[in-house]
């Protein structure tokens, strides 16, 4: 059996503990963000020089996790530019800190114009945001949302669970 790096699993725990990166995200939309980041964990952790590097980079990855979740969720209450190139640039910066993904101009241009089509669903964003800051997720294997549509009467699947709630659901409790 192969040896499983300390860091990576601390890392791995890291996004399991991360309530406030899947905040105001449906389930479906969570899980997709926490598989992705569960694979990024483990490639941030196995790049772990030492216990101070692992605790720089472990703020770095909530941070930059949290900041995905807050640009899918909180799009709608910042329709300004200023505020997604903000976001986007720190990103760029934590990104760099966890020695992780980083992303092109172009990239950011097409995030930006995609953060702020305000028709596509926090879903269709996060696939983007996701996709551009690979190879962490291939964009073809993150779970597309449901299309049906359910009768008037069914609860309605896409209301956001709390992120203590969503946990506990991946956990099985």
């Amino acid at each position: 059996m192969a040896e499983v790096n300390p860091y990576a699993e601390q890392f791995r725990a890291v996004v399991l503990d991360n309530a406030s990166m899947t905040d105001g995200l449906n389930d479906t939309e969570a899980q997709a963000l926490i598989d992705w980041a569960l694979k990024l964990a483990e490639q941030v952790g196995a790049n772990v020089a030492d216990d101070a590097d692992a605790e720089t980079k472990q703020g770095s990855l909530t941070r930059f996790l949290s900041g995905i979740g807050r640009m899918v969720t909180r799009r709608h209450e910042h329709p300004e530019p200023e505020w997604v190139a903000e976001k986007l640039q720190g990103q760029m910066e934590h990104g760099a800190v966890i020695g992780g993904p980083t992303i092109s101009a172009e990239q950011i241009s097409a995030l930006a114009m995609a953060i702020n089509d305000h028709a596509l669903s926090n879903m269709e964003v996060l696939q983007q945001i996701l996709a551009a800051y690979g190879p962490s997720e291939p964009a073809a294997s993150i779970p597309t949302a449901p299309t049906e549509t359910a009768p008037s009467d069914a609860p309605d699947q896409e209301q956001p669970l709390s992120g203590l709630r969503k946990f506990t659901k991946k956990l099985g409790f």
